[in-house]
C-alpha cells in the first residue's frame, strides 16, 4: 500500500527518533544502544540499524565517538527527525503545526490531482476511501487507512516533491492523526469519510477548486476538533 512505502531504514530511522524525541528514553549526551541491541530490540538487521544510524546523524540527531559509541546529541537547537522536519517542543504546538503545514499543501496537491489524475489514480484513491469505511463500519480505528488516502493523493498529483514530501512529512502527521482517531468520534469520523468520498469525487470531475474547497474545509474541521478535545 501507498502508506507504507517507507524503506526499513527510514522506518527504523523513525523508530530510533523516537525512542530520543518522543518517548524520551534518551536525553542528550546519552549513548544509545549498540546496533546488535538496536537490531535486536526492533527485529531488523545490523545493517539495516547503521544505515539508519547514518540518517540520524546527518539530520544532527546523533553523534560519533570513535571508538566509544555513538550519542544523542546536545545541540541547543531545535531537534529535527529523520527526514528534516523540525519538531516543535509542545506536543500540542506540533501537532498543531502538522495542520497548518497540510492546509498549506493538501488543498494544492489535489488541485493537481483534479488536472492530472488518471483512471488508475482515482480508482487507487477510491480504494482507499472504501478501505476507510470499511475500516469504520468494522469498528477500527481508520489512522492507518487515513493516512494511505491522503498519500494516494499526493501521487495523483504527479509531482514527485509533492509526492515525497507528503510520504516524509508522513512521519509528523502521524502524532496529529493519532489525537484525532485514538478514542473515536462517530460523528467526526462520518464526516472524514463524506469528505473523502467528496474530494475524489471533484477530482474525477477534474474539478480542482471543488477538492481543494473541500479539503481545507476537511483540515480545519479537524484542527477545530482537535482544539476542543
Amino acid at each position: 500500500m501507498l502508506g507504507k512505502e517507507k524503506s526499513l531504514p527510514e522506518e527504523t530511522a523513525r523508530k530510533i527518533s523516537n525512542m530520543i524525541l518522543n518517548e524520551k528514553r534518551f536525553k542528550p549526551g546519552d549513548r544509545i544502544p549498540s546496533e546488535y541491541e538496536l537490531a535486536h530490540e526492533l527485529g531488523v538487521s545490523r545493517l539495516t540499524v547503521r544505515e539508519a544510524v547514518k540518517t540520524l546523524i546527518a539530520n544532527n540527531i546523533l553523534y560519533i565517538k570513535r571508538g566509544v559509541g555513538t550519542f544523542v546529541s546536545n545541540e541547543n537547537k531545535d531537534s529535527v527527525n529523520p527526514y528534516g522536519i523540525y519538531f516543535t517542543k509542545s506536543k500540542k504546538e506540533h501537532i498543531k503545526d502538522s495542520f497548518e503545514t497540510r492546509r498549506i499543501i493538501e488543498p494544492e496537491i489535489v488541485m493537481l490531482a483534479a488536472e492530472r489524475a488518471t483512471e488508475e489514480d482515482i480508482a487507487d484513491m477510491l480504494k482507499c476511501a472504501e478501505n476507510c469505511k470499511e475500516c469504520l463500519l468494522n469498528g477500527g480505528s481508520i489512522d492507518d487507512t487515513d493516512r494511505e488516502f491522503h498519500i494516494s493523493l499526493a501521487k495523483a498529483s504527479h509531482n514527485a516533491i509533492l509526492y515525497r514530501l507528503m510520504t516524509t512529512v508522513d512521519y509528523e502527521i502521524e502524532d496529529s492523526r493519532q489525537a484525532l482517531y485514538i478514542k473515536g468520534n462517530k460523528s467526526f469520523d462520518d464526516g472524514v469519510l463524506v469528505d473523502h468520498f467528496e474530494v475524489v469525487k471533484f477530482i474525477k470531475e477534474s474539478d480542482g477548486v471543488g477538492a481543494s474547497i473541500v479539503m481545507r474545509h476537511h483540515l480545519n474541521r479537524a484542527l477545530e476538533y482537535l482544539k476542543n478535545k
